[in-house]
């Protein structure tokens, strides 16, 4: 996949903490939304409890495709609600907080960065703190909500399908790696429309010989529509059935007893019986 030049996408950002949780956030918008009741992640074959909550908007990302992006062609922005702009239309008391269009590949942990501007006007409100010092890792691009240790382009740079395996299918907390590991492996430039993998293996409980990973150009949200069109098919679920062709893009899947034993062999030392239930999901 190659998205066209000039492309843009907003994802809009909302969290269930109110004003009085985060000075920042008086007077933001507010929606109603129907929300997981628990904020636990649901195994795939239970229905996550929800009900209707107030949420808060925090933080707009923007992504622009834009071949004066050199290395990567993506333009990765997050605007931030800001109270202390005051306007009488709340939509307009967003500012930019960060903007990022490559992952500085040659800097070392702790130098300058060419790539990455962080607004600090911002600091002290959303980073620059002990638990959260920076907005990304070693100073990148990032929104207050994403994980501190990655960035927007070096997260987006893992889009393809099926997900790579470097990271992705790894929690941080699990990860024991140097500053110096991270920056070889994770803050690569990965061109639009080229694969960060390109050696990846389908990850558990699918497998496939024949399976051709291919680039999504930096689009998370079409390798998660990709992976949750794959689990229904494997599950039997709608608009699948057992009669019901697989998409030649899913994997077929693996025996459950070979998809935990693979999935023991992915380097990860502390998994529980709890965290690999999920694999044990018959066929429907």
């Amino acid at each position: 996949m190659n998205i066209p030049e000039d492309s843009v996408s907003f994802k809009v950002l909302f969290r269930e903490a109110s004003a009085d949780q985060i000075n920042a956030l008086e007077g933001a918008p507010t929606w109603t939304a129907h929300i997981h009741t628990d904020g636990r992640p649901c195994d795939r074959d239970q229905l996550c409890p929800r009900s209707e909550k107030t949420v808060t908007l925090l933080q707009i990302d923007v992504a622009v495709k834009d071949k004066r992006a050199e290395g990567t062609g993506w333009v990765f922005g997050t605007f931030v609600f800001d109270a202390r702009l005051d306007d009488a239309d709340p939509w307009r008391n967003l500012a930019p907080i960060s903007i990022g269009w490559g992952n500085d590949q040659s800097a070392t942990p702790g130098s300058p960065l060419e790539e990455n501007i962080i607004n600090e006007g911002f600091r002290d409100i959303f980073f620059g703190w002990s638990g959260r010092p920076h907005m990304g890792w070693n100073g990148s691009a990032n929104g207050p909500v994403d994980n501190p240790r990655s960035s927007c382009v070096s997260c987006h740079s893992t889009a393809q399908f099926p997900r790579p395996d470097t990271f992705a299918n790894i929690l941080p907390s699990r990860l024991n790696l140097t500053d110096d590991e991270i920056l070889h492996v994770y803050f690569q430039s990965v061109a639009g429309g080229t694969l960060f993998d390109p050696d990846v293996i389908p990850r558990p409980p699918f497998k496939s010989d024949l399976i051709v990973p291919v680039s999504l150009d930096y689009s998370l949200q079409t390798l998660l529509g990709l992976e949750q069109m794959c689990f229904a098919c494997v599950d039997g679920r709608g608009p699948f059935d057992a009669t019901s062709p697989n998409p030649s893009i899913c994997p077929e899947r693996l025996p459950v007893e070979e998809s935990i034993a693979t999935f023991r062999s992915m380097g990860v030392t502390r998994v529980t019986d709890a965290q690999i239930a999920p694999l044990g999901v018959e066929c429907g």
